[in-house]
């Protein structure tokens, strides 16, 4: 019934994928349009990615910083975070398959911490790195206790906009004065330390991947508390 609520499609569909592609595949038949369409694909494919890269740019440095220290089978878990569906989405490479751990809709802030430490103690042998917002670190701050105890060397990125700013601009843009949504933000490299993680805070890009490259042989997590824009 909300298949049109927030985009209004041009064909509505509602079907498990499997049916849904064989009878798509039947219509089509021995068409000879996929020529043209194989065009209209990649002309969509151009756009999205340029629509995708220019809601990332706010992060598009940092995420060139991890993709630099990243070997081509790490496991990236984002949480649910402006940070993780813009930029790191549009912006970071990932080439392994189920490399990105991410909670796909349902609001569900908190996930990226536990869901590293899962990837981690899974496969020990690859690289894994959590990137979450401030306002999604709160809510499974203390698995940093829990992966300090089980010595997982895990950087934990914390990008930190001072509360839950996809929402904040989302009353903005709705005309709201936002409520609710600015949270003083504690000192998360400190936090780590007090919880037995390494802890740091972030200068810039290219002091996150020299960090980044430290915490992924560390000993124990390492939070890396990145002030989001004031690593310019």
């Amino acid at each position: 019934r909300q298949i049109d609520v927030n985009a209004r499609p041009d064909i509505a569909l509602v079907s498990d994928a499997a049916p849904a592609l064989r009878s798509l595949l039947r219509q089509l038949g021995d068409s000879k349009t996929g020529q043209k369409g194989g065009g209209e694909t990649n002309a969509w494919v151009s756009r999205v990615r340029a629509e995708a890269d220019q809601e990332g740019a706010l992060w598009r440095d940092e995420m060139k910083a991890i993709a630099d220290v990243l070997e081509r089978d790490a496991i990236v878990a984002g949480d649910s975070a402006a940070v993780c569906y813009y930029g790191l989405r549009a912006n970071l490479p990932l080439h392994a398959p189920g490399a990105f751990l991410y909670p796909t809709g349902y609001g569900t802030l908190g996930y990226g911490l536990p869901a590293a430490s899962g990837a981690k103690i899974a496969a020990p042998h690859r690289q894994v790195v959590a990137v979450l917002g401030d306002g999604g670190a709160m809510f499974t701050l203390p698995e940093l206790a829990s992966a300090a105890s089980e010595r997982l060397a895990i950087p934990v990125i914390v990008v930190d906009n001072g509360g839950y700013g996809q929402i904040r601009r989302n009353m903005e843009l709705r005309g709201y004065s936002p409520l609710g949504v600015d949270i003083p933000s504690p000192d998360f490299a400190a936090v780590g330390r007090a919880l037995g993680c390494h802890g740091v805070a972030i200068e810039s890009p290219k002091h996150l991947s020299e960090e980044l490259a430290k915490a992924l042989l560390a000993d124990r997590p390492t939070v890396l508390h990145v002030i989001e824009g004031a690593t310019e």
